[in-house]
């Protein structure tokens, strides 16, 4: 008889809909099997990726592949493929990963899930991280948030990071080691800069800059959906007024030298980047960007940089983590002179 092995076990019911679904480890099964159940993700493609079953994206797909290493093209071929086979299928239950992405996860769970220990009512722990919420996800502390995947980070030490979307501050922990300099956070839900500041003074993070803003494509107010780690700027009237600044502007204001952007903002990712487009062509910070939130922004995002003229290495990764195309982000590296 199958057993299903749940990494996390214990206190799963605290956990919101989205890691409860998606998150870090997939049920495992005894005969070395590894079965996807994300049903979460399925929905989410469903809703988000219809265009992709439409058969003609050649001249996106062109245009998203030119100039990437062949680890790149590999995996958008294989999120391409993988979405499709579950637009068409609609379910999850499907073993549906590689021997060698089989393996990883179980590594990821040995050396990740199985450490994750609660320390009281409302404090988690891995390694030496402190969280006011059951929120440690592998892409951020197992994988660092993935800014390993850059050539070269010694540029970093005096240059501050924009950390955008910055949620309860669990990447902040984890970028915050790779410098010296002033780590602005950027995180408008009222519950979840509630939270950023608790992990901030757990941790005794000198150097983190919250900001209860939105970055966005120009300076306004807008409103947002709330919705824990989900939460986002509304289309048109949402649950909350935030202000919104674009982060040229404040950059400006605050005369900051940006030498790494990372930005996950569940889809208003374009926004934020057209706000930010003097700083990125002025400064050339390394960027680290979520490209999995629709089908415009998986395809559109780099297209739009390099149409900038931004003199950029680009590549697409995505982190073995139990899913086929959530956490999946953008690279990008100055090219040295």
């Amino acid at each position: 008889m199958d057993f299903l092995y749940n990494p996390f076990m214990e206190n799963f019911d605290n956990i919101n809909n989205r890691l409860l679904n998606c998150e870090n480890m997939l049920q495992m099964l005894v005969q070395d099997k590894m079965i996807y159940k994300n049903g979460y993700e399925v929905n989410f493609i469903l809703r988000n990726f219809p265009e992709l079953n439409v058969i003609n994206i050649k001249d996106k797909y062109l245009k998203l592949i030119k100039n990437l290493d062949e680890n790149s093209v590999k995996t958008v071929q294989l999120i391409i493929n993988r979405c499709r086979y579950l637009l068409y299928a609609k379910r999850c239950d499907i073993d549906l990963f590689s021997y060698q992405e089989k393996q990883k996860l179980k590594n990821v769970y040995d050396e990740f899930g199985r450490y994750i220990t609660q320390l009281d009512e409302n404090l988690w722990t891995y390694k030496n991280y402190l969280l006011p919420s059951n929120h440690l996800e592998c892409n951020v502390f197992y994988y660092d948030c993935m800014i390993n995947e850059f050539d070269d980070l010694s540029d970093l030490d005096y240059r501050s990071i924009i950390d955008v979307g910055g949620f309860i501050g669990d990447s902040a922990v984890v970028l915050n080691k790779y410098t010296k300099a002033p780590l602005y956070v950027f995180e408008p839900d009222e519950n979840n800069f509630r939270l950023l500041n608790e992990t901030i003074r757990l941790n005794d993070l000198k150097n983190v800059v919250p900001e209860k803003l939105v970055l966005g494509d120009e300076n306004k107010n807008v409103t947002m959906n709330v919705g824990g780690s989900m939460s986002s700027v509304a289309a048109q009237t949402g649950d909350l007024t935030c202000k919104q600044v674009t982060l040229d502007s404040y950059v400006s204001e605050h005369n900051i030298n940006v030498g790494l952007i990372k930005v996950d903002i569940e889809g208003y990712e374009k926004q934020f980047l057209q706000g930010a487009k003097e700083t990125i062509i002025s400064q050339k910070p390394k960027l680290l960007i979520s490209i999995y939130h629709n089908f415009e922004q998986f395809f559109g995002i780099k297209p739009m940089l390099e149409e900038w003229g931004t003199d950029y290495k680009f590549k697409i990764v995505k982190p073995v983590d139990g899913s086929v195309l959530l956490e999946t982000v953008l690279i990008g590296e100055p090219h040295k002179i």
